[in-house]
């Protein structure tokens, strides 16, 4: 207070330029407890209106009262009015501890059970399970007749204002505990006593409120003048400046335990600069400064510093160790790679921050002066990666190839002459790709024998076309590609073939020769077949009726060993007689089948 005091009475008495260095200083200070700090309007400087009588806190920009009946002050330096002007007003003689403004209230009377309270809503929610350091600052008013020590602070998640309907008592959040309370009476009229806890949030706490939480009975108070029986002259007033709520950072003296740097190289030691803390820098050679937060120091040899924090009641303690660097300079391996154009490969995974890296040439690359470029040259290269620091260098090379691509055109060849229905067809594929990471797709697929290879098997069922789709997966030769081709195979004309009729079959529904079967050659047309017991009794037969013209492409006939009422056939020997037409001709065949179960 006193120091803060003579330097606003020596900017009245200085010179202009002295004086504008002095106003500098003062709005730096203010500045700098801004930084973290989760009050808004924290030294009562933003000013809604200023402030022309009593009872008009909500004229300092986000503070509030917080209940109906109470009248907390806003003082201001703008104010003209004798009862809240500054430094004399109504309830005595004080200047703000910084800035122009500061606010008051009374936190005890002495005849009615009455408290004032302020609030002001934090720029965030509290962080669950962080710590935060809880300041403000108390000057006792010497308009006071009582002296208190209960000056606390309580935390809320919601706003704390209730106005109607009026509480009962109407002081409503008078008789709760408190998060922080000062428990040392405070009657210095003089200097700005300074109020400090630490506070664990319990999450999301977005209120706080300043002031007296304990009933007349609890509250720790002294006398300081004559009381005169008269309710508004027997109180405890006080002038509050500097809220605070900084969240408790532990110490850090840097941003790693162990800093590699080159010899007498500068460094900048610390990771914040938080308002009311002390730092304590050991050993005190090589430091610019050993009670600041970001000392400078030169580096000469191998050594460790400790830096002790304290912050509220916080004490904490870091510390980090300075290597000089030394020689040999190690690269680690770069691989050389093989691409195709369009594709990256990164160049390497050497990748330090202390190390300054250089790659040439430039070409393809997607930096030069960093660590880990990505590389996507059009043409073979060999990159020259040079890294150093702290005037010691080394070199190595990596060679980059490129893949080529598969230009020929792939064409299926069918390498045998067809004959009739379900002969084999033999495939080859001319201007083939090599490479064990090929794949051949043939289509259809119901139709082949064999697949995935550059030659394939089909059986010919109808004319159709036939497929091939070829691709690799990029562990060969060729840079990824995707190859197709067809042919068109159809039947002969003249494709004329014997006709085969099982003499045996076996329907046990082992799905191995269940069926007696056989399918009338190309070029044949089938008229009727009749199976006959060997008592002559018509069994299975196809006659004319099914041999419609809707239905004269049967080409197979199935005889499952039932009757056409679909009776089971018990086994023994059966007769059948098929009647067809070859190039006009009629013939008939006939014969016996055995059927065993």
């Amino acid at each position: 207070m006193f120091a803060s005091i003579k330097i606003n009475c020596f900017l009245f008495k200085a010179k202009r330029v002295i004086a504008l260095f002095a106003l500098l200083f003062s709005f730096a200070s203010i500045k700098s407890q801004i930084i973290n700090n989760y009050i808004n309007n924290f030294s009562f400087e933003d000013t809604v209106n200023c402030p022309n009588f009593h009872s008009q806190i909500y004229n300092a920009n986000k503070w509030y009262r917080v209940d109906y009946v109470s009248t907390p002050d806003y003082f201001n330096s703008c104010s003209s009015n004798s009862f809240v002007s500054i430094p004399n007003n109504y309830f005595g003689k004080q200047t703000p501890r910084t800035g122009n403004g500061m606010a008051g209230l009374g936190f005890f009377t002495n005849s009615v059970q009455s408290r004032e309270h302020i609030a002001v809503e934090l720029s965030n929610p509290l962080i669950k399970n962080r710590y935060y350091c809880v300041t403000f600052y108390l000057s006792f008013a010497e308009k006071s007749r009582i002296a208190i020590s209960n000056l606390g602070v309580i935390f809320k998640t919601d706003s704390i204002k209730s106005f109607y309907p009026v509480h009962s008592p109407p002081n409503f959040i008078t008789f709760q505990n408190p998060d922080i309370e000062n428990l040392t009476i405070i009657s210095d009229t003089l200097n700005w006593i300074k109020i400090q806890g630490v506070f664990l949030s319990l999450g999301s706490e977005k209120h706080m409120a300043i002031g007296n939480f304990r009933d007349d009975v609890n509250t720790n108070k002294i006398v300081t003048k004559t009381l005169t029986g008269i309710s508004t002259e027997d109180i405890s007033y006080y002038f509050i400046d500097d809220v605070s709520v900084i969240e408790i950072n532990p110490a850090k003296a840097a941003n790693k335990d162990t800093v590699l740097v080159c010899a007498n190289s500068t460094y900048t030691l610390g990771t914040d600069s938080t308002v009311d803390a002390n730092y304590q820098w050991q050993p005190i050679t090589g430091l610019s400064c050993t009670n600041c937060p970001n000392p400078v120091i030169t580096v000469t040899n191998n050594v460790k510093y400790v830096l002790t924090k304290q912050q509220c009641s916080a004490t904490t303690k870091d510390s980090v160790v300075f290597k000089i660097y030394n020689p040999p300079l190690i690269i680690l391996p770069l691989n050389n790679a093989t691409i195709c154009v369009g594709n990256t490969t990164t160049l390497s995974v050497d990748s330090n921050p202390f190390f300054n890296y250089t790659w040439q040439p430039n070409v393809g690359l997607s930096c030069t002066n960093c660590p880990v470029p990505t590389a996507s040259p059009l043409s073979p290269i060999t990159y020259t990666l040079t890294k150093s620091a702290c005037g010691f260098s080394n070199t190595a090379t990596i060679k980059i190839s490129i893949k080529p691509d598969f230009t020929l055109t792939p064409q299926i060849i069918l390498s045998n002459t067809i004959h009739c229905l379900f002969d084999t067809l033999y495939y080859t594929i001319l201007n083939a790709p090599n490479g064990n990471d090929v794949n051949y797709n043939w289509q259809p697929q119901n139709l082949f024998v064999s697949t995935f290879t550059n030659t394939a098997k089909a059986l010919i069922q109808n004319n159709n076309y036939y497929f091939v789709t070829i691709n690799n997966s990029n562990n060969g030769i060729f840079c990824p590609f995707v190859k197709k081709d067809s042919i068109y195979i159809s039947l002969p004309d003249t494709c004329i073939k014997p006709l085969i009729i099982p003499t045996i079959f076996t329907p046990n529904y082992d799905n191995v020769n269940d069926v007696w079967k056989f399918t009338m050659p190309f070029g044949t047309k089938l008229n009727a077949v009749y199976v006959y017991n060997r008592w002559g009794a018509l069994i299975y037969n196809i006659d004319e009726v099914l041999l419609n013209s809707d239905n004269s492409k049967i080409k197979t006939v199935y005889w499952d060993g039932h009757t056409t009422s679909g009776e089971v056939c018990s086994d023994g020997i059966y007769f059948y007689f098929i009647n067809f037409e070859i190039n006009g001709e009629k013939k008939t065949f006939k014969g016996n089948i055995t059927l065993i179960r």
